[in-house]
């Protein structure tokens, strides 16, 4: 069967939709499945073997696609569907012009989606408990951000909104869980990406004695991994002793503890106490937490240096105190 572009209007309408899309590129892989159906092997072998589509890669050698990529990839699996082989999608793709009539001085610059937009897509999401979802919308976040950006100005604000809906009663424990656990795994597996051995400095992140709320003490460990120190992560509850065990036989640079209730809080007082009369050589002690960002006059009962409300910034107060060190 031959197909001709003159002999059809719907293809020559084809054109006019596809050039109708941005070329800006945005998403990743799973997006791409997601959206369009057409399985992430399929797509790699389409590029390998017809060039398209023809993702740019991100730094660490990710693909990332445009929209105007999820138009091509969904015209030619509508092709497909209708009977042709992908030979011949392809070459009525070319046959329609598609290069010239997708300059890229033709797209419409629509730019990415704002971080509060994206935010309240990701908190509908966890209200509604759509896990592929708010996969999706992460995964579009980190592509359109960063990690840390995504996660300081999308994720961790969503995360607090359904604190506060919990909070005022608004909704269940449940959700709550799903959406912190959901998050969990994901900072979990950015984790697991790194393997510092032989970083510069050595820092022990956990959480205080009584203290189960994690995801603070996790971006921190994400992000100092990120910027290539060797992290040693705890997890929620650290015993007091435990944890002087621990630093005497690693002998840390760092020592970072987080709180985000007042009787984890004093555990934090105690922690620096035993830190400060420890033997030589002393690790720098730091901490953070809600209840430090809330309660700040809580601050000056610690025997140690507040790190910062975030943990973009407090990687910043860290990497300042270890080079003073």
């Amino acid at each position: 069967m031959t197909y001709s572009p003159d002999k059809s209007s719907a293809f020559s309408a084809d054109r006019t939709h596809l050039a109708a899309n941005a070329t800006d590129p945005l998403y990743n892989i799973k997006v791409i499945v997601q959206r369009t159906g057409v399985p992430a092997d399929t797509l790699r072998a389409w590029e390998r073997r017809y060039g398209i589509p023809n993702p740019e890669r991100t730094p660490g050698g990710q693909r990332v696609y445009s929209a105007r990529d999820i138009a091509v990839i969904g015209w030619l699996r509508s092709r497909t569907e209708e009977g042709m082989t992908i030979s011949q999608a392809i070459s009525l793709l070319d046959a329609l012009g598609f290069d010239q009539a997708l300059a890229p001085a033709d797209l419409p610059q629509t730019g990415p989606r704002t971080h509060v937009a994206v935010m309240q897509e990701l908190l509908a999401a966890f209200l509604r408990y759509d896990q592929p979802a708010a996969d999706t919308i992460i995964g579009e976040a980190f592509v359109l951000y960063g990690v840390e950006e995504a996660i300081s100005r999308v994720i961790r604000p969503a995360l607090v909104e359904i604190g506060e809906l919990w909070h005022r009663g608004e909704i269940t424990v449940t959700t709550e869980h799903f959406a912190s656990q959901l998050i969990k795994r994901k900072i979990a597996a950015l984790i697991s990406m790194y393997d510092n051995a032989h970083a510069p400095w050595t820092v022990i992140v956990g959480c205080a004695p009584y203290e189960q709320h994690e995801i603070g003490a996790l971006l921190l460990c994400l992000f100092m991994m990120r910027q290539g120190w060797r992290v040693l992560y705890l997890g929620p509850d650290v015993p007091i002793g435990d944890l002087m065990q621990t630093v005497a036989r690693v002998q840390p640079d760092m020592v970072c503890m987080s709180a985000s209730s007042i009787e984890s809080a004093e555990q934090v007082m105690r922690i620096g106490e035993a830190l400060h009369v420890g033997e030589e050589p002393r690790p720098v002690f730091a901490y953070g937490g809600n209840v430090f960002n809330n309660c700040p006059e809580l601050r000056a009962r610690v025997s140690g240096i507040f790190l910062a409300e975030d943990a973009r910034q407090a990687v910043e107060t860290a990497r300042t105190l270890l080079v003073a060190r």
